[in-house]
């Protein structure tokens, strides 16, 4: 095996390397259970909705955030639909939103659809569903371990009902209970849903910030090297972190045309902070593939000189890129 080629395998190790440690970082671990030993599944419904039929297998695959509310409410269900509203604007794509109706009298699909519309709702991911009788609300209420009850003597508040926030996971196992009074818990709830989503198509995020990490590891190997006088080795760590940043960009670009976007779940000067950053890494990292275009075809060209003068430029934007790119994952996927 020759010099060169032992150098690319090298480099493409090291890569992988970084790559899986930064991957192990930066995964959100799993939720903890609600008690030692604890296991219980979802119970099994086919209900309809605002937006059509929803049942517990069409939910499989992506884990599920289930409340109980009912349009009459004026006690608890305004503050649990507040807090649902805010978990549909920032939980990232992979998380779906289930509100059942405990009033199966009352609210039909048509009432809740004028409901979800009026309160400026979206059912995007979000499903607004009813049971056909109040038999079937209570044995599922009961399978999920919450409480519900008929109180027609009180005109105000007509049913008691549970105001916990339930976890489904993507195999129709429950993973928690949210009180939906308590702000930790409802930050609880985020993080452990965002953990469970990062499956498949949904879990990309990780892969974005790891590869990006992998390529800020390359760089700093291949100018440790250039400050060598290294040219070779230089050149393949380099080449090593353009392919981690080429396999980024594919994977970046496939994820939001197939799964969306996340917003950034905080408010004031945090958002503000944040939406700055945001755009500074998003112009640049425009900028980037013409940079490295450049770097590259200069040296192709033979103009060594020309490459160092554009290297001065492109590695520091490459590599804010790629680090804030890492930093803008731990705020919406860890951090919040």
């Amino acid at each position: 095996m020759t010099n060169r080629l032992l150098l690319v395998v090298a480099a493409l190790a090291s890569g992988a390397v970084a790559f899986t440690a930064a991957w192990a970082i930066l995964r959100p671990p799993p939720p903890e259970p609600p008690g030692e030993g604890f296991s219980l599944e979802a119970p099994a419904f086919s209900l309809q909705g605002t937006g059509g039929a929803v049942s517990s297998a069409s939910l499989r695959g992506r884990p599920w955030i289930a409340n109980f509310v009912f349009t009459r409410c004026t006690t608890v269900c305004p503050v649990m639909t507040a807090r649902m509203a805010e978990l549909d604007r920032t939980l990232p794509p992979g998380v779906r939103l289930v509100s059942f109706s405990v009033d199966p009298g009352h609210d039909t699909p048509e009432v809740l659809r004028a409901w979800m519309t009026s309160s400026g709702l979206r059912d995007v991911r979000w499903a607004f569903v009813t049971w056909p009788t109040r038999v079937e609300r209570d044995r599922a209420v009961r399978g999920f371990l919450l409480t519900s009850a008929d109180t027609p003597e009180d005109a105000a508040n007509p049913i008691l009902h549970d105001s916990r926030f339930v976890l489904v996971d993507a195999d129709g196992m429950v993973r928690g209970f949210y009180s939906s009074d308590d702000p930790d818990a409802m930050r609880r709830l985020r993080r452990d849903a965002v953990s469970l989503s990062m499956r498949g198509l949904y879990g990309l995020p990780a892969v974005h910030a790891s590869l990006n990490a992998a390529s800020v590891f390359l760089m700093i190997a291949g100018l440790m090297f250039i400050r060598r006088r290294r040219e070779v080795p230089h050149a393949v760590f380099m080449s090593a972190a353009v392919l981690a940043s080429i396999l980024f960009l594919v994977s970046y670009l496939t994820y939001h045309a197939n799964a969306g976007s996340t917003k950034f779940p905080g408010e004031g000067p945090a958002r503000t902070a944040y939406l700055v950053l945001l755009l500074s890494h998003t112009v640049l990292a425009a900028i980037v593939p013409v940079l490295v275009g450049i770097v590259l075809w200069k040296i192709l060209r033979g103009g060594r000189e020309a490459h160092r003068r554009w290297a001065r430029v492109t590695v520091p934007v490459w590599g804010y890129v790629s680090v804030t790119g890492v930093l803008i994952y731990w705020i919406l996927f860890r951090a919040a």
